[in-house]
């Protein structure tokens, strides 16, 4: 990583009596980026596997990932203009890379993983399920390993905020996401690998948070909303209360006189 190249940017803090100024690298449109080289070499040491990539090239690298069942590496790539994506498999022997995942968009790709990744392997190594706004909504894909596209799982006017849990056995994955019914509301669906209508598996007119039993057979949600304090209940895979785990809402609650919290839509 060689940022020497790189102009300096003065950054405000207003940390104790009087401020002070720092200064970090950071370029602005125009500027050079840094230059990046990603290597490859053992705990024991030794020599260096350096990936296939040109460090002088424009670019930029997100979060690489483990693909465990080969050995190889995931490296997504951008350029400059942060409209192109791609992710290379990389061969931590060879430093070889393949694309296997690309997604051109008019405007801006964000680089930021998702709630539940990017892109989640299947344990059989047929291929992968990938989440990706470039339908202008944040949607499931489903791929093969080589980056073929299969289909798209979920279609619609909604956003997909997260994986949850893929079960495979089942090829069914749970997901929650805003605007199937309502848009201010975050709710838990489960969807087939092969698209369909999602299902929804939270209750009431609540935002949900959730978390999974590892084995995928319950869920814990968090829920509230602008009239309720948050409440937690554990709930099993087809949406069936099994307890009511806590309550936030004090005893003395309803005896103030708390102004009402509508949305309006």
């Amino acid at each position: 990583f060689d940022e020497s190249m790189v102009p300096m940017f003065p950054i405000y803090s207003s940390e104790g009596q009087h401020g002070y100024l720092e200064y970090t690298r950071y370029p602005e449109a125009g500027d050079k980026n840094p230059e990046v080289k990603m290597g490859f070499v053992s705990p024991d040491g030794g020599n260096t596997t350096w990936a296939n990539f040109n460090e002088k090239d424009d670019q930029y690298f997100g979060w690489p990932m483990w693909r465990s069942s080969n050995n190889s590496l995931w490296l997504p790539w951008m350029n400059r203009k942060q409209d192109s994506l791609i992710i290379y498999e990389v061969n931590t022997q060879t430093g070889a890379r393949k694309p296997v995942y690309t997604e051109t968009q008019k405007t801006w790709i964000d680089l930021e993983d998702r709630v539940g990744g990017r892109i989640n392997f299947l344990k059989d190594g047929s291929g992968y399920i990938a989440q990706s706004d470039k339908s202008g909504w944040n949607m499931l894909y489903l791929y093969n390993i080589d980056g073929t596209l299969q289909h798209a799982i979920t279609n619609g006017n909604f956003t997909v905020t997260g994986i949850e849990y893929i079960d495979e056995a089942n090829r069914t994955i749970y997901f929650t996401a805003r605007g199937i019914e309502n848009s201010t509301r975050t709710d838990l669906y489960k969807i087939s690998f092969d698209g369909g209508q999602p299902q929804r598996l939270t209750f009431g007119n609540y935002n949900h948070t959730i978390n999974f039993s590892p084995g995928g057979k319950y869920f814990i949600t968090t829920y509230s909303n602008t009239q309720t304090p948050a409440r937690m209940a554990l709930v099993d895979v087809n949406g069936k209360i099994v307890k009511e785990l806590g309550n936030a809402k004090g005893p003395d609650m309803d005896a103030y006189a708390i102004a009402k919290t509508e949305i309006i839509r």
